[in-house]
């Protein structure tokens, strides 16, 4: 008996929204990312299930209920067969790295026969590999060996000339006709394992081979070479990775001189070189080995976590005193560039861990407007701690039933009207078998599916940009990004009652961009011609407002570090302290709309020290607050200025709060839809309050509707601009303004 055909699963796109066409019928992607089944030891260690009958067998119970609901979607981890050097089998039983495939998918169909399932492929080589070829594996700056090197050539050829074998075995078994997609992950979502535990890397025989072989390519000749790095006695033969002092320098206080040598810029950028061309190398390979009838996925495009620390995740002695920045040290800067590939359908990742409690927030950690835009799929890794976990969990572990719907209601409204799926997700531990939590998941399912469906609505929203390009010039430490990027997301900006979108700056290019009345510069560090050019055609016009925020366009291609190209790029004449100073801004002036209202103690920043500390010198601009500088000086720090065209607004400090956001936000023309600092999500017809306070709100709407709760379907008013929440019990209300026939049973 012949084995069945893989389905044809494309993307497509319904109202804006990338959705999958699973044999030309549209489906909003949904699964039950499954748990790993495993036993303990005496001591309480976890290890593979020996009996495996027994583990196809608890497994098919775990997906089972999922089935049941009509939630036929699993993601489901495999080991691709990689045994050792030049050594794979898929039909390998129980294995190093992950479970054997065939007891994955036997036990998933068992549960579900109408399974589609999306097979996640490790591919990290096994131990046998590294014990083979030691000189392959990332070397520290302190001698220690982590994982393989992104310089290894031999595993990247050895990965792709045996991963089409894990596909045809696929293809050739009796559960291909379930297979709906693959997934692949790499080099630690992008991370390097060194820059995770504060150490400098890669000083291996694989690494430095490859920065060498870069270097030819990239540059013509050593003369060429010796030019760039300012080193006369460089060669081709004798180039090394940079020291960790060259890795951790900088130019002036915090930032890096673009024309300066390029010895460290150059390393930064072969590796990630390096990382983007394996993405297209892996795509490209899956897919022709599935005759290019399923969509490939991978992980990453962490940006939005710009600035996390490793201390967030590892708790070893020793991390806290310097916190190295991940997204620095590692091949964070070429996104765009997969994001762009063709073979890529779309992204996976978690939602934020920092703040996803009661109260607080849904946040992709990927670019997951960025992958929108270019019509790639989005899906959240749903992995909520419900009331169901272990007291003991961490990550925004939630206390209660009720709690848990309300967190579950807040992410629902994120993936309904902004992602393109979802993956209900558990590790070791239960957090979702339960009838009740079932039947709750079932309905978000439902809606799920009629959210295809759902019409983009107008909106005002605030459009918020990160720029990959900029992290190279700036010091690979968390001080700066860890409030301006990170906390910024989770806090203000999740706070202010107005919705916002997350883009790379590169999104400018897009055809495709919408256009934001606000929009808000991170970390727009780095300029030369042709950005500040796409800014002023997208941006800086038709009466835009333009946040900047703490030294954009300092870092300039042909300038160096340069206040006269922040002059340039904002309209507003700077000065500065080549100090590190703390980064504090008190409001000064509370006549102005943006300010007027807020608490007259109203002070923002961060402590951390960073250098130089730049204030305002622009007798044009509107003071609205000072910097709390040093020697008591309160130089200008927030300003609006007014330019004919446009208006710039600058702050020195990070982290702006909610109140004045909100301020900014509406004087620039965006409906504010609460007042009250909660969680609001609005998109596709739904606008979403989220609250850990009892007490009422009012939810302001930009057009006149009628209102509908859309869990309980109660009609909250006719043709009103406004609706009351009562709110007796912290919790989410999910409202909506759609015609019943589109999400009604």
């Amino acid at each position: 008996m012949s084995a069945p055909l893989l389905p044809r699963v494309q993307v497509t796109s319904r109202h804006g929204r990338p959705v999958l066409l699973h044999n030309d019928t549209p489906w909003f992607y949904t699964s039950y990312f499954i748990r790993h089944v495993v036993e303990r030891d005496a001591d309480g260690r976890l290890h593979p299930m020996r009996d495996r009958e027994e583990y196809v067998r608890q497994l098919a119970a775990l997906c089972q209920p999922f089935g049941e609901r009509g939630i036929h979607g699993y993601e489901v981890p495999v080991n691709p067969g990689w045994r050792g050097p030049d050594d794979w089998n898929p039909a390998q039983p129980l294995a190093e790295l992950g479970e054997p495939i065939d007891d994955q998918l036997r036990a998933v169909t068992q549960g579900d026969p109408d399974a589609r399932i999306m097979l996640n492929m490790v591919m990290h080589p096994p131990a046998a590999w590294k014990e083979a070829y030691p000189d392959e594996y990332e070397l520290s700056d302190e001698g220690d060996r982590f994982n393989v090197s992104i310089g290894s050539d031999r595993y990247v050829e050895e990965l792709l000339a045996h991963v089409p074998e894990t596909i045809h075995y696929v293809m050739r078994s009796p559960y291909a006709g379930n297979v709906t997609g693959l997934f692949f992950s790499c080099y630690h979502e992008g991370f390097t394992w060194t820059s995770l535990v504060n150490k400098v890397g890669d000083f291996s025989a694989a690494m430095t081979q490859a920065f060498r072989d870069w270097l030819r390519a990239r540059y013509p000749d050593e003369t060429a070479l010796r030019a760039a790095w300012r080193d006369d006695d460089i060669t081709f033969d004798t180039a090394a990775v940079p020291t960790r002092e060259e890795q951790l320098y900088s130019d002036l206080g915090w930032f890096r001189d673009p024309t300066g040598p390029r010895k460290g810029f150059d390393y930064m950028a072969c590796r990630t070189d390096r990382y983007v061309d394996l993405h297209y190398r892996i795509a490209r390979t899956l897919k022709a080995a599935c005759d290019e009838r399923l969509p490939v996925f991978c992980f990453g495009a962490y940006l939005q976590v710009l600035g996390w620390p490793g201390h967030y995740w590892f708790t070893e002695p020793g991390l806290e005193p310097v916190e190295f920045n991940p997204h620095a040290l590692s091949m964070q800067t070429g996104w765009r560039r997969i994001l762009d590939c063709p073979d890529i359908d779309g992204w996976e990742s978690p939602f934020d861990y920092l703040y996803r409690q009661m109260g607080g927030v849904c946040l992709a950690e990927g670019m997951d407007e960025s992958a929108r835009l270019r019509g790639k799929l989005f899906i959240v890794n749903e992995d909520t701690r419900t009331f169901l976990s272990d007291p003991a969990d961490v990550y925004g572990r939630v206390e209660t039933r009720e709690e848990t719907t309300a967190v579950h209601r807040r992410n629902f409204s994120m993936i309904a009207t902004q992602w393109s799926g979802c993956n209900w997700m558990e590790q070791i531990r239960n957090w979702l078998q339960d009838d009740a939590l079932l039947a709750q998941i079932d309905e978000y399912d439902r809606l799920l599916q009629c959210a295809r469906e759902w019409p983009e609505t107008p909106l005002t929203p605030i459009g918020v940009f990160i720029d990959e390009q900029s992290i190279p010039y700036e010091k690979p430490l968390i001080d700066l990004d860890w409030g301006l990027v990170y906390k910024q997301r989770l806090f203000g900006l999740s706070h202010c009652g107005v919705p916002f979108r997350i883009h790379l700056l590169d999104d400018l290019a897009l055809d495709n961009m919408p256009d934001y009345r606000c929009n808000i510069f991170l970390n727009t560090f780095y300029m030369d011609t042709e950005r500040e050019a796409l800014l002023r055609k997208r941006v800086l016009r038709d009466g835009k407002t333009a946040v900047w925020m703490v030294a954009p366009g300092f870092c300039h291609a042909t300038d160096g570090l340069s206040l006269e190209s922040m002059r340039r790029l904002t309209g507003i004449r700077f000065a500065k302290d080549d100090v590190p100073w703390e980064q504090w801004v008190t409001i000064s002036n509370f006549t102005h709309p943006i300010t007027r209202g807020l608490p007259h103690d109203c002070t923002y920043g961060s402590s951390a020290r960073i250098g130089p500390a730049f204030y305002v010198n622009d007798p044009e601009a509107v003071v609205l607050g000072r910097r709390l500088h040093m020697q008591g000086r309160h130089e200008p720090a927030l300003v609006v200025k007014e330019m004919g065209g446009y208006r710039s607004i600058y702050s020195a400090a990070p982290l702006l709060p909610a109140d004045l956001l909100r301020g900014i936000a509406r004087d620039a023309g965006c409906h504010v839809y609460a007042e009250e600092n909660d969680i609001i999500v609005a998109g596709r017809g739904l606008v979403t309050c989220h609250t850990a306070v009892p007490g009422p709100r009012t939810i302001r709407l930009p057009d006149v509707a009628t209102v509908h709760d859309l869990f309980t379907g109660t009609c909250l008013g006719e043709n009103v601009s406004e609706v009351m929440l009562p709110f007796d019990e912290p919790g989410t209300a999910v409202l909506t303004m759609l015609p019943p026939e589109l999400w009604r049973q």
